[in-house]
């Protein structure tokens, strides 16, 4: 079984949340923090990496440093961070640290799809598209993207639970915008196809 582990926007430049990334023992993805600064990223990489003293259960511990901590691309300050530009930006800060296994995974969702300053949740699969394509001749950029966070649930769409007059207990979203299980499944035979071309 994998397991994998994320750090979200608002936690990864937390020092307690990089010293617990530290002390994992599977993957990291930590993302830029909201106001989109690449560098800030990597930096919690490099915490992510480094071993660490710190103080559990009343106990003084110290980390072993997790290899496997990785950059996630969300966008910030709402604007997207996926473009080649940001691509090779966050390539060459993470080799620039030193970074031992740089990676990176974007997160086609977050501020990564807004369309004037507004979520559009349908947009992910083509921006996953967009990205191959820019990538497409680049091999350095295609090592270092590990793959794409999207957010999908059963059904399209969301809804407020505070002010929907009936409740959708059968898979629609409750939280963020999501893709459905149908349109998920035919994202991924395309992926699939398109890999497999490309190699």
């Amino acid at each position: 079984m994998l397991s994998w582990v994320a750090i979200g926007a608002r936690s990864s430049e937390d020092q307690e949340h990089r010293i617990h990334a530290s002390a994992i023992d599977c993957p990291v993805g930590m993302k830029n923090p909201t106001h989109g600064s690449l560098k800030i990223g990597v930096n919690s990489i490099v915490a992510a990496t480094n071993s660490h003293i710190a103080v559990f259960d009343g106990h003084a511990i110290e980390t072993s440093g997790n290899p496997y901590a990785h950059l996630v691309l969300r966008g910030g300050n709402g604007k997207p961070n996926y473009s080649i530009e940001h691509i090779v930006e966050a390539h060459d800060l993470l080799n620039k640290a030193q970074v031992e296994h740089p990676a990176i995974m974007v997160d086609v969702s977050h501020d990564n799809c807004l369309v004037n300053g507004k979520k559009d949740y349908s947009l992910q699969p083509q921006i996953i598209f967009d990205i191959l394509d820019s990538i497409k001749d680049k091999p350095e950029l295609k090592k270092v993207i590990k793959g794409f966070m999207i957010e999908s649930f059963l059904k399209s769409g969301n809804q407020n639970i505070d002010t929907a007059e009936v409740i959708d207990f059968g898979g629609l979203s409750i939280t963020d915008p999501c893709i459905s299980f149908e349109e998920t499944e035919e994202l991924l035979v395309k992926l699939s196809q398109r890999l497999a071309n490309d190699n």
